[in-house]
C-alpha cells in the first residue's frame, strides 16, 4: 500500500463503534516519524466536514491546535462547530455553515482576526452581489459574520466587530413575481416523476413548505393515515403547524417512503432513518445541493426558466388564491406569523383576482342594469 503524502487523507467506518473516521497526514516529525490527525463522527457527512476543516488548516500551513484560531477561517469553523449551536437550531447552524464555507472563508480565511477591516467585509458583500447572490443572502452573509465576530470580540480575539461598522444591505420587499404559472408548475411536476425527490417537488408546489421545513421533515411527524404533516422545525413560532396534505402529495409521500425503505436496505450505512428527504446515505441534504444540483436542473428538464426554490412557496400561494382559497386559510397553510403578512405579500400578485372581484359585482347586480 503506497504511503499517503502530506495533506492527503483517508476515510473508514468502524462497524463496531458505529463511527466514521477521517485521517489526514501531517508533516513528519523531527525524527522522521509519521504523524496523522484523525476526526470522527456518527454520520459520514459530518465527519467529512470535520476532515475538510482539518485539511484546510494543513493546506494553509496553520497550527492544528487551537492556536490556529487567530486566523479568521479557523475561527469561523470553530464558531460554527462549537458555539453557534448553543443558541441556534440545527437547521440554522447548517445554514451558517453554508454561508461560512461559500461566502466567508474563500475571502477571509487567511486574514488574521486582529487585522480584519470594514473593507474586508465590503469586499465579501460586493463579491456575493457580483456572483448573483439574492439580496436576502447578502444580508445573511453580513449577519453571520457579525454573529461570529461578536463572540470573538467577547473573548478578546478582536478589538472591535468590524461587521457592525458596515451598513446592512437594504432589506428587499418579498419577491413574489417569480412564482410559476400553472402550466409551468405542471411541467415541473411531470419532469419530477420517477425522481427520488419527486415527493419533495410535490409538497413544495402544492403545499408551500419552506425549504428548511422540507429538509428537516421527519417521518414521525407525517401521518399517512390521517393525511397530515406536522412542521416542528419552523422559521417562526407560527410556522409550527399541522397541514392537511392534498391527495397527490399524500400519494407521493407513500411512494417515497417505500422507495426509501429499499434504499436503506441496500445502503451500507444510513444516517437518520427518520428523515423524510435525505441523501443516498441518509444524511441531511444541504440547501445548496438541493437548489444547484436538483431544483435548477429539474426546471431545465421541464423547459421552465430556473428560479429560486422559494418560488415554489409563492407558486403554491398564488395557485390557492386563484382557486378561491381565503387568505386567512392560506396564511395558516404557509405558517405566517400574522394574517397581515399574507395579505401584504400575496393579495396584489394577480390582476386576474382583481378582475374576478369586478366580475363578481357585475354578476350580482347585472339584472338592475341590463335592459
Amino acid at each position: 500500500v503506497p504511503t499517503r503524502r502530506y495533506g492527503e487523507g483517508g476515510v473508514s467506518y468502524d462497524q463496531k463503534r458505529k463511527l466514521w473516521f477521517g485521517t489526514v497526514e501531517l508533516e513528519r516529525g523531527p525524527n522522521g516519524k509519521r504523524r496523522r490527525r484523525r476526526v470522527a463522527a456518527r454520520n459520514k457527512s459530518e465527519m467529512i466536514e470535520k476532515m475538510r476543516g482539518l485539511q484546510y488548516r494543513v493546506d494553509a500551513a496553520l497550527p492544528i491546535d487551537d492556536k490556529g484560531l487567530e486566523l479568521t477561517g479557523p475561527w469561523l469553523d470553530y464558531w460554527v462547530a462549537h458555539v453557534a449551536g448553543r443558541t441556534a437550531k440545527p437547521s440554522t447552524v447548517e445554514r451558517y455553515d453554508e454561508i461560512v464555507r461559500i461566502h466567508l472563508i474563500p475571502h477571509l480565511g487567511t486574514v488574521p482576526l486582529a487585522k480584519l477591516r470594514p473593507e474586508h467585509v465590503e469586499h465579501v458583500l460586493d463579491t456575493a452581489v457580483a456572483g448573483g447572490a439574492a439580496p436576502a443572502t447578502v444580508i445573511k452573509v453580513r449577519a453571520v459574520l457579525r454573529r461570529a465576530l461578536t463572540i470573538a470580540h467577547r473573548r478578546g480575539h478582536v478589538s472591535q466587530n468590524v461587521a457592525t461598522l458596515i451598513d446592512p444591505p437594504p432589506t428587499p420587499r418579498p419577491k413574489t413575481d417569480d412564482a410559476l404559472e400553472p402550466d409551468d408548475a405542471e411541467k415541473v411536476l411531470i419532469a419530477a416523476r420517477g425522481d427520488r425527490l419527486e415527493a419533495l417537488a410535490v409538497l413544495a408546489l402544492l403545499c408551500g413548505f419552506r425549504q428548511g421545513e422540507l429538509l428537516n421533515l421527519s417521518w414521525s411527524d407525517v401521518n399517512l393515515k390521517a393525511g397530515t404533516a406536522k412542521v416542528k422545525d419552523a422559521k417562526t413560532k407560527a410556522g409550527v403547524r399541522t397541514i392537511p396534505l392534498p391527495a397527490p402529495a399524500l400519494g407521493a409521500l407513500q411512494e417515497h417512503k417505500a422507495a426509501q425503505r429499499v434504499e436503506r436496505m441496500q445502503a451500507d450505512v444510513w444516517g437518520d432513518p427518520d428523515l423524510v428527504f435525505a441523501t443516498i446515505v441518509g444524511t441531511t441534504i444541504s440547501r445548496h445541493n438541493l437548489t444547484a444540483r436538483w431544483w435548477k436542473p429539474l426546471c431545465e428538464a421541464a423547459g421552465v426558466e430556473p428560479r429560486r426554490f422559494h418560488a415554489t412557496r409563492h407558486t403554491a400561494a398564488t395557485l390557492m388564491l386563484a382557486r378561491g382559497v381565503p387568505l386567512e386559510v392560506i396564511s395558516k397553510v404557509l405558517g405566517h406569523a400574522r394574517y397581515a403578512i399574507t395579505a401584504d405579500v400575496y393579495a396584489h400578485v394577480s390582476p386576474d383576482l382583481l378582475r374576478s372581484a369586478a366580475d363578481a359585482m357585475t354578476d350580482q347586480f347585472a339584472h338592475l342594469y341590463n335592459n
